[in-house]
């Protein structure tokens, strides 16, 4: 099976590569004391837990997840020493 050629959109064409993958969430961003909000249906409690350890390996920062129900997940930077 052949495939169609046809020409390049511009964009493809542009020099500067369009931005892939935009930051969700504040990682790198967040201070200590610092905490943001995961809406309840945004993500699960895994998920969230399980990128909190591995952005705290990534930085080397310390990162913790709380389950608030139906509120949703709140993410802290944490000091080191916590």
């Amino acid at each position: 099976m052949n495939r169609p050629i046809y020409p390049s959109s511009d964009l493809a064409k542009s020099p500067k590569s369009p931005k892939i993958g935009t930051a969700k969430y504040p990682w790198r961003s967040l201070e200590e004391g610092q905490s943001f909000l995961v809406a309840p249906n945004e993500a699960n409690w895994i998920t969230i837990s399980t990128s909190c350890y591995k952005w705290s390996k990534k930085l080397n920062k310390k990162f913790r997840a709380v389950n608030h129900g139906e509120d949703g997940i709140e993410v802290a930077r944490l000091n080191k020493g916590d």
